[in-house]
């Protein structure tokens, strides 16, 4: 049982103490603002590179969807798709990675990728699952940003182990790109590329032979046009020439 004098005894005084040196909530902030930085350095550091190329029309174009691809790797995606001021063209804006760099110069080649059908076979049937995609060839030169698309695939780079041959026609007649050379009905080779040669007067047809059968060219080889048909089709066009049957 308290006593009087305990319940009249004044309270102790409570004891006070200032704090020397920065307040803890003060961190908070400053950490914040390290945090945002090093997020707006990273993201400068990881961002691509942006590139313009052109394309007759946006058909198999879609931004945020179609990529860019380099040897079956994803090397750039497109961002947004504008119409040119001629009302003739579109502009795609593309975001490469960093890693491209190398590969961004005057020589480089962009072309649409899509299922085409012709008698030498069929091309670009991935692209009925994955979509289109844009393919990229590199090429030699000063640094450059802005392209303009090829319609047709660019001729393969010479960089295969084989025989190359360039051949002299009057006449294309049934040759296209990927058109077979055969030796006795066995495929041994295949056409590259073809156009006309500096006079405009002949066809220059170049050839690509399989290792294995590179031998069989010597000085006596010689080589026809042995085709009749001529076919090439995509989803939205058939191509069909008939020559000598």
């Amino acid at each position: 049982m308290s006593t009087p004098q305990a319940d009249n005894a004044p309270a102790s005084r409570p004891s006070i103490k200032r704090h020397r040196g920065p307040s803890v909530v003060w961190l908070l902030p400053f950490l914040a603002a390290i945090i945002a930085g090093w997020l707006v350095i990273k993201n400068y550091q990881d961002a691509g590179i942006m590139i313009e190329v052109q394309f007759e029309t946006a058909e198999g174009l879609e931004a945020g969807v179609t990529k860019v691809m380099y040897r079956g790797l994803p090397t750039g995606k497109i961002k947004s798709l504008k119409l040119n001021e001629d009302l003739k063209s579109v502009t795609a804006m593309i975001e490469m990675e960093k890693e491209a760099s190398e590969i961004l110069v005057d020589g480089t080649r962009f072309w649409l990728v899509k299922p085409q059908i012709s008698l030498s076979g069929v091309k670009g049937l991935d692209t009925l699952l994955s979509g289109y995609y844009i393919e990229l060839q590199p090429g030699q030169g000063k640094e450059r940003l802005s392209f303009v698309a090829d319609n047709e695939p660019a001729p393969p780079l010479k960089d295969r182990q084989g025989l190359y041959l360039s051949l002299l026609a009057d006449s294309a007649q049934s040759i296209q790109r990927g058109a077979k050379v055969y030796y006795r009905q066995i495929e041994v080779g295949e056409v590259i590329n073809f156009g006309l040669t500096g006079n405009a007067e002949q066809i220059r047809i170049e050839l690509f032979i399989e290792p294995a059968y590179s031998h069989l060219i010597t000085d006596s080889t010689r080589f026809w046009n042995a085709s009749g048909i001529s076919l090439k089709a995509n989803l939205s066009r058939v191509d069909l020439r008939f020559g000598s049957l």
